[in-house]
């Protein structure tokens, strides 16, 4: 029996009473940051304003909220647009071992249904987002041993089933009708990724807008009657056969459903670019710090890197001069760069002012990657962010080096409550619609107290 079984009855019956406190938490920091990351979507993120004027422009009826500009379209619209917006500076919580992105796959999709239904409370939202993600981490770990060959976006092809595990919890669809529900989300599954391997591509950052529109759309069909696939996951032609020829892991399906939540281990990006980069900011940071180096002592930086962290050096020209925001973010050299320039790492630095620092630039050309192939995850698939290790060598012959096995904001090196306030405060501040402060502390307490809401609708409606 297909495992989606497993999951759709747990799913069906799980209550807020039941999920760990860890969770909890953890939900509520992922909610957060979700729409601390959407808010600064809203100006700065590319591609963002088009896709909400596409939005926009196809009327209907206004059910829910566009975050940071304002505005209401229909909800599957609505999640459209706001998930476009998640990801766009790619400052999301990841879960680096399964390399996916629990709040985008969930949040955006889940205001919007909140909103469509009509009043949703806080443990009912929070149980879903939970919920949703588990599905996600669950899938993403799953699929490691065939997400080796980097053809596939993990957080694509699985946020779909995200998105549609809250849409229908939401909606309190029965175990049959999620099932359904989950069948109509095979069928919009997708993900390649090629946009990530190359330069110059704005729908890398956006990708989300898809996957969040999925879950909405698939739980109202599933809701109507419209009967989907019923082995979405292990069926010959379903999900880890097509995407990954059979290469999956089915014990972290079905182990411990409703008894572990995956939510819990997973982590969050102090510095709004790729996940890959955090442990050569960190060391980079480290160095400069401990030593107090200055950024003109500095002769050569020398980054070790494997697999991906090889991708986001190549071809070393390009990446060591970006030409939009996302590629900044997806490179290395301008990344570490920034970290050895300034100390601090912030979202102003992957603007499109931001990259034509010409000192950064200057100094993104002295980064040269060494590769090292004991750093490469061991065996098939991927088993999360290597570590970093960075050498800065001085004008003065000195070198000076560094090493970040687990980078802040995962495991054993989380993010303190204050960081993620000061961060959602620093992405609140770029909203396309200024925010007071009131209303900021408003939301802030409004999510770290979410179980106590009446209507989590009133979140977005301040944000929007």
């Amino acid at each position: 029996m297909d495992a989606i079984f497993d999951i759709s009855k747990n799913l069906a019956k799980i209550r807020y009473e039941q999920i760990s406190a860890e969770a909890i938490q953890m939900t509520k920091s992922s909610i957060l940051d979700t729409l601390g990351v959407t808010l600064a979507g809203s100006t700065i993120g590319a591609g963002c304003k088009e896709l909400v004027e596409l939005a926009r422009e196809g009327g209907g009826k206004p059910e829910s909220s566009i975050l940071g500009l304002g505005g209401r379209v229909p909800a599957g619209m609505a999640a459209f647009a706001n998930g476009a917006m998640s990801h766009a500076l790619d400052f999301d919580d990841i879960d680096d071992a399964s390399a996916v992105h629990p709040g985008v796959a969930t949040v955006p999709a889940g205001f919007a249904m909140a909103e469509r239904i009509g009043k949703v409370q806080g443990k009912e939202f929070l149980t879903a987002i939970c919920m949703g993600a588990d599905l996600l981490l669950r899938l993403g770990y799953a699929g490691r041993k065939g997400q080796g060959s980097f053809r596939w976006l993990p957080g694509q092809i699985y946020g779909g089933f995200a998105a549609t595990a809250v849409c229908g919890k939401l909606l309190q669809l029965d175990e049959e009708r999620l099932i359904d529900a989950f069948g109509i989300a095979l069928m919009q599954a997708s993900g390649s990724y090629e946009p990530i391997r190359g330069t110059g591509s704005v729908i890398r950052g956006i990708w989300p807008a898809f996957t969040s529109q999925t879950g909405v759309l698939s739980a109202l069909m599933a809701q109507r009657g419209i009967s989907g696939s019923k082995n979405s996951l292990e069926g010959k032609a379903a999900l880890f056969q097509s995407y990954l020829g059979g290469e999956y892991d089915r014990h972290y399906l079905v182990d411990d459903l409703g008894e572990r939540f995956f939510i819990a281990d997973s982590g969050f990006k102090p510095w709004p670019c790729s996940g890959i980069n955090k442990p050569y900011i960190e060391a980079t940071l480290n160095l400069v710090r401990e030593h107090r180096i200055q950024p003109h002592e500095i002769d050569e930086i020398v980054v070790t890197v494997a697999d991906m962290g090889q991708l986001l050096c190549e071809p070393l020209a390009e990446r060591q001069n970006p030409q939009t925001p996302m590629d900044a973010k997806w490179s290395i050299p301008f990344s570490v760069a920034v970290a050895a320039l300034r100390g601090k790492v912030k979202i102003g630095d992957f603007t499109p002012t931001g990259i034509r620092d010409t000192d950064v630039l200057r100094l993104a050309r002295k980064v040269r990657p060494k590769f090292d192939a004991s750093l490469a995850p061991s065996g098939r698939g991927w088993t999360g962010v290597p570590p970093g290790i960075v050498e800065i060598r001085t004008t003065q012959g000195q070198h000076f080096t560094g090493r970040v096995d687990v980078a802040l904001g995962y495991g054993t090196n989380p993010m303190s409550r204050e960081q993620h306030i000061e961060k959602f405060r620093d992405c609140a501040s770029y909203s396309a619609k200024p925010l007071a402060e009131a209303d900021i502390d408003t939301v802030i307490h409004m999510v770290e107290e979410l179980e106590q809401l009446d209507d989590v609708g009133e979140i977005v409606r301040i944000l929007s």
